[in-house]
């Protein structure tokens, strides 16, 4: 996948792009959707699948900080959606969730077994305290949160400058 990601930013890159932003994937292992895989545990981030995910995201991460040197005159952008989206998972109230682990969404354990808009499914009374959607996707107000720390965070967010800073640098032109 890594080799697959090197070929678009190569492709792109030909084509005029200088400012290339590449997003991590989020943990996939804490998705409610993982109430579908046989031994999945449910009371916890699936962390079997959460490892690989990490392992992807760090030659993501590499991929990107290698972008000045293969492409000259480019930046990369590396987006921390796995760190963003964990850090609004350890303090949940902070951000206004009542909920990080179930879909709002769905049924069944973790709203995830019946997906959203399948017969049978309900929808939680307030979205906005759900990290997830459904059994997969996050909320409007998380999608909001994490698009504010990758446009104006910390490193945290964005690597090695958040995506408000890119939009106004001036690059020279190869």
């Amino acid at each position: 996948m890594i080799k697959e990601v090197t070929n678009l930013i190569d492709q792109i890159y030909k084509v005029g792009a200088r400012r290339i932003v590449v997003f991590s994937l989020g943990p996939v292992g804490c998705v409610p959707a993982r109430a579908l895989l046989p031994a999945a545990p449910i009371k916890r981030c699936y962390g079997k699948m959460n490892a690989m995910v990490k392992k992807y995201n760090k030659g993501l991460e590499s991929l990107v900080n290698d972008i000045p040197t293969r492409h000259p005159g480019a930046i990369g952008v590396y987006g921390a959606v796995y760190d963003t989206v964990q850090h609004l998972r350890a303090a949940p109230t902070r951000y206004g969730f009542s909920n990080v682990s179930s879909a709002c969404c769905g049924d069944g354990p973790l709203g995830g077994q019946v997906q959203c808009g399948k017969e049978g499914y309900k929808i939680c009374q307030n979205p906005q305290g759900f990290l997830f959607w459904d059994y997969f996707h996050p909320t409007q107000h998380t999608y909001e949160l994490i698009s504010k720390a990758l446009w104006e965070g910390k490193k945290s967010g964005s690597r090695p400058i958040n995506l408000m800073t890119l939009t106004n640098l001036t690059l020279a032109l190869v």
